[in-house]
Parts: structure tokens; sequence; C-alpha cells
């Protein structure tokens, strides 16, 4: 019950979807200040939507490489 069908651990598996999340929210984020200050001349800018992509992007990446590390030591214990 700890592997799903393929072969990956449930913690293989939250971090890939982590990575999935964190990566769209900072796409929809970078895309979305362009609109909020084209659309809202006068609004102030919103500190969520302009640190996350600072903060996400690079969280993505160290989540990429730890489960990089995890797979490579995967494949070298079934060898």
């Amino acid at each position: 019950m700890a592997n799903s069908g393929n072969g990956r651990t449930r913690l293989e598996n939250a971090i890939a979807y982590s990575i999935a999340g964190l990566l769209g929210l900072s796409v929809i984020s970078i895309v979305a200040i362009p609109v909020v200050t084209v659309f809202f001349p006068k609004t102030p800018p919103i500190p969520v939507l302009v640190t996350f992509p600072w903060l996400g992007l690079p969280a993505s990446a160290l989540l990429i490489i730890v489960l990089l590390l995890m797979q490579i030591r995967s494949k070298g214990k079934n060898k």
C-alpha cells in the first residue's frame, strides 16, 4: 500500500504534485502581475502576487533536484 502501481512511493508522488502546484501558481502569478497592472492601474501592487514567483520557482527547482536524487537512489538499489 505504500507504493503506487508504477513503482513510485507516496512521498515521490507528493513531491511531484508539489512541484506541479508551485510551478503552476508561479506561472499564474507571473501572468497576473501585468494583467492587474494594465486593467487596474490605480491599485497598489499585491504583495503575495509579486513575491510568490520569487519563492515558488526556486522551491520547485529544489524539489525537482530532491525528486531526481530520490529516483537515482532508488534505481541504484534496484540494480
